[in-house]
């Protein structure tokens, strides 16, 4: 998955309405189930329970979207001083089923969708304007045959993060970067019928200066 602004629009589209739903399971798991002191964990209904297994199927998929919008949706919990233990940074949607354990309420769940959700609904325009621009899919072009070698590095069983965040790794797409884009200019070039008037024009101001 992509970050939000490196979508089209019907991807970003489709990120929206798994945003929504997994806003109405989150009201759907909060308004049928509820906390006992008798029990150790929230007593669901049957609704509640089929939420559940909804929310758990999609979690991961609710998390990056959430997450390539620019969110980061965790909270520091301190644990009160009476009880002792470490302060800790929590991750609201992979421990949703889990934040009774760290007094966090599910509106705060909801906050972190809804701001989501005005990310890409600001940014539905642009999606629509790049989605028709040659130039967005040549980037996306780009990036794919810049990720190849990394990929295989990874598939090596090289640490592929740590090599792409490295001086060498960054070097290393950079150099990737302008011999794919010089390539595909080229490319373009030659389908296009202007590749001999653009290496006369280089021809020329060549032989001006040499």
């Amino acid at each position: 998955m992509r970050y939000y602004n490196k979508i089209p629009f019907w991807e970003n589209k489709r990120r929206l309405e798994r945003l929504y739903e997994f806003r109405d399971l989150v009201n759907c798991y909060a308004d049928n189930s509820n906390y006992s002191w008798m029990a150790e964990s929230r007593i669901e209904s049957d609704k509640a329970a089929e939420a559940r297994v909804k929310i758990n199927r999609g979690l991961a998929e609710f998390h990056s979207i959430i997450v390539l919008s620019g969110l980061k949706p965790v909270m520091t919990y301190t644990p009160p001083a009476a009880i002792g233990g470490y302060v800790q940074r929590v991750d609201l949607i992979i421990n949703f089923f889990n934040l009774g354990d760290f007094e966090i309420g599910m509106k705060e769940v909801l906050d972190w969708v809804d701001r989501s959700i005005g990310v890409y609904e600001n940014d539905k325009k642009r999606a629509y304007i790049r989605t028709f621009n040659p130039l967005f899919w040549l980037g996306l072009l780009v990036d794919y045959i810049v990720a190849i070698p990394f990929s295989l590095l990874g598939k090596a069983g090289f640490n592929k993060t740590k090599i792409k965040d490295s001086f060498i790794g960054r070097m290393a797409k950079f150099v990737l970067y302008v011999f794919t884009l010089i390539a595909s200019f080229l490319t373009i070039l030659q389908l296009t019928g202007y590749l001999e008037p653009f290496n006369a024009v280089l021809k020329g101001i060549w032989s001006s200066y040499y």
